[in-house]
């Protein structure tokens, strides 16, 4: 009876965890930081950029690739050895480029490692990006999805109310109609804002990695202002690019260099009072023909030449953006500051007012929503000013020009 019981508990256990682990989180919504720590770890598209990182870092070791060594068998009967017998020859052949085309084979591909370390935080900066606004996004809905089902609330009420008086002549069936217009017309916007959450709400669990519906918090968001553009991983992927351009050049001057080719081989033959004749052969490759060669050194100066001018354009861009975006930035904040002291106010005046008024009856109940209404729509254009200006700050914090 015992191990019955036992079981039975055990068992409980098994399916009740699923859901305490389910309540539990639910019961900490996710934060945008949290949510920007899981997107590095999980997101499959920068998993994807790590392997491409290792990758290039594992190739570095192949720039001391040797050619394949020749193992070879000759005969010749003109080699005539001591015992009047012709001698088989066995060796072994091996072509050497110059030390410092090797070195600098080295290094050239150290600047493509040193690329895709910069790729990497590109990816990642754009990741960080879509999460955030994506977050912002679901924020901004939700906001608007609260305010949007208290109008419809509010009109339903009016409409149910203007329903009962056109009974009694109190009001007019114009008015009617408009509660009904606008009743319609609230619950619609209602479902868009419910529709957006839902779109914004999956479009950050796809880039978080994750399966199923999150939940996020609701506490506004505020930016930090970012690293500095001076060390935007843009700049470091193009300096690695110049670098590259230059190695390639000199991998290709360096091709010029002569070969070393060495031979060791040792002859004898089977025949009676035989010996061993070993010896070896050293010699060089000398380049004969250079106008391929001389080709591909120009192109690769024009390459230098060409990142160059990149880099600076690059730059001027980035300036020129940052000086945009925070021209726009200063706009937005005066906007929102105007919300924050006059705006605000004026919408909780508003509303204080209409509810009083109606209360006294100095009011009817259509003034007494359009008032309403008035408060709300100042509401929701703040909402509006603070997404612009959340997203802008992104534009800045994660600018990519």
């Amino acid at each position: 009876m015992n191990l019955l019981k036992k079981g039975i508990s055990l068992l409980l256990l098994f399916l009740l965890c699923p859901i305490v682990a389910s309540w539990a989180q639910q019961a900490s919504p996710l934060t945008l930081e949290e949510a920007l720590v899981l997107a590095e770890k999980q997101n499959l598209g920068i998993q994807a950029a790590q392997k491409r990182l290792a990758a290039a870092e594992a190739l570095t070791g192949s720039a001391w690739t040797l050619e394949k060594t020749q193992v070879y068998h000759a005969q010749d009967q003109n080699d005539i050895a001591e015992n009047g017998v012709f001698n088989r020859v066995w060796g072994v052949r091996q072509r050497f480029e110059m030390p410092t085309v090797y070195s600098t084979s080295k290094n050239l591909l150290k600047t493509v490692q040193n690329q895709e370390e910069a790729r990497l935080q590109l990816d990642i900066r754009d990741l960080k990006k879509e999460v955030s606004l994506a977050f912002v996004n679901a924020q901004y809905w939700m906001e608007l999805e609260g305010n949007y089902n208290f109008l419809d609330s509010l009109y339903s009420a009016f409409a149910n109310a203007a329903s009962r008086q056109l009974e009694t002549g109190e009001v007019s069936l114009l008015e009617k109609l408009s509660a009904e217009s606008k009743k319609l017309e609230i619950g619609l916007r209602s479902k868009e804002a419910k529709s957006e959450k839902s779109n914004a709400l999956m479009r950050l669990a796809s880039l978080l990695g994750m399966e199923g519906e999150i939940q996020i918090s609701t506490t506004p968001v505020v930016l930090n202002s970012g690293m500095p553009q001076d060390m935007h991983p843009g700049l470091s992927w193009i300096e690695a690019t110049k670098m590259q351009a230059k190695y390639q050049t000199q991998v290709e001057q360096q091709y010029l260099l002569p070969d070393v080719n060495m031979n060791l081989f040792r002859g004898t033959n089977l025949a009676a009072g035989s010996k061993i004749y070993p010896g070896f052969e050293v010699g060089v490759g000398i380049p004969l023909f250079f106008g391929a060669q001389a080709a591909k050194i120009k192109a690769g100066k024009l390459v230098q030449e060409q990142v160059g001018l990149e880099a600076d354009n690059f730059q001027l861009r980035l300036d020129n953006q940052i000086a945009i975006l925070q021209n726009k930035l200063a706009q937005q904040g005066q906007v929102i500051h105007y919300f924050e002291q006059e705006g605000m106010r004026l919408a909780d005046q508003l509303q204080v007012q209409a509810t009083r008024s109606f209360s006294e009856g100095e009011i009817d109940f259509l003034q007494h929503v359009q008032l309403i209404e008035n408060s709300r729509s100042i509401r929701l254009q703040y909402l509006q000013a603070k997404r612009d200006y959340l997203i802008t700050q992104l534009e800045l914090i994660y600018l990519n020009p």
